[in-house]
């Protein structure tokens, strides 16, 4: 995964980097460090779908014009003691858009007409915890492995433009995680950099329509080229899918006003991001 023999290391044990200064944010002798990262760019649906009980399947893309693209920012912190971390990472996702809809749609209780505007909301914030262990150790290269969990606060709404009617639901949760991440710096200070958060599994105790379990899922995949500018700044491209979903019964208050619990909804979407960090 990215990983060579080994690399070319600086007489004071740090990695290459273009210049050298004498800025650093963690003396190589230390053993707990501190390292931050700020990614914006832009996300693109590629396909986003949602359907409560018997109702409408709503395909975002055709349905609410979620075709164009999203402003995209996430930023993490990370502290680590020797090949041990601890990764927290915000990650805000808001999918908004109005529209005139092309065809009846229902949800819930709730019919919007052909031709009726409607105010689409899709809010998706999560916020990751999670512990990695690096077998390598060095400051040249990576391979990562843990666990963590991430909180999610997912918000659907669905409203006349005129707010004369609507439907909305919210739900906030706790999801598991599995982590991978490796890294490699060449001689020349350039980086190459695979990422992976995820988790896919029956969720117990809830069904769907045929009895199986209902299925939860969520994919955070990610690949990093870059440069380190010094030895404490680098700057990098990050070419990432995000995704997921669940197919089940919701628990027996959400959706609301009354709709049958079953729901499947699936989000798989692609981002192109520019990023510093500071190590």
């Amino acid at each position: 995964m990215l990983l060579a023999a080994g690399a070319r290391a600086d007489a004071d044990g740090d990695a290459p980097a273009l210049f050298a200064d004498s800025f650093q944010l963690n003396a190589p002798e230390r053993r707990i460090a501190l390292r931050t990262r700020l990614e914006l760019g832009a996300l693109s649906v590629l396909e986003h779908r949602i359907q409560y009980g018997e109702t409408t399947e709503v395909d975002y893309r055709e349905d609410a014009d979620q075709d164009t693209l999203f402003f995209f920012a996430r930023v993490s912190a990370e502290l680590g003691v020797g090949a041990h971390s601890l990764v927290f990472l915000y990650q805000p996702l808001s999918l908004r858009t109005e529209t005139v809809v092309g065809r009846d749609i229902t949800i819930g209780e709730v019919t919007f007409p052909a031709e009726t505007p409607v105010r689409f909301g899709y809010g998706f914030d999560f916020y990751r915890l999670a512990y990695q262990y690096d077998i390598y150790g060095d400051k040249g290269r990576e391979l990562a492995f843990g666990v963590g969990f991430q909180v999610r606060n997912a918000r659907v709404s669905f409203l006349r433009s005129n707010g004369t009617e609507g439907f909305t639901e919210t739900n906030l949760g706790i999801v598991p995680l599995l982590r991978m991440r490796g890294r490699y710096v060449f001689a020349n200070a350039l980086f190459l950099e695979a990422e992976l958060d995820g988790w896919v599994s029956p969720v117990p105790g809830q069904g769907t329509r045929d009895g199986r379990l209902a299925l939860g899922a969520i994919v955070d995949l990610a690949f990093r080229g870059g440069v380190r500018v010094t030895r404490t700044i680098e700057a990098f491209l990050t070419l990432r899918y995000l995704g997921g979903g669940f197919r089940g019964e919701s628990s027996a208050d959400t959706p609301l006003r009354g709709s049958d619990p079953w729901n499947a909804n699936w989000l798989h979407t692609f981002v192109l991001s520019l990023g510093l960090g500071m190590h």
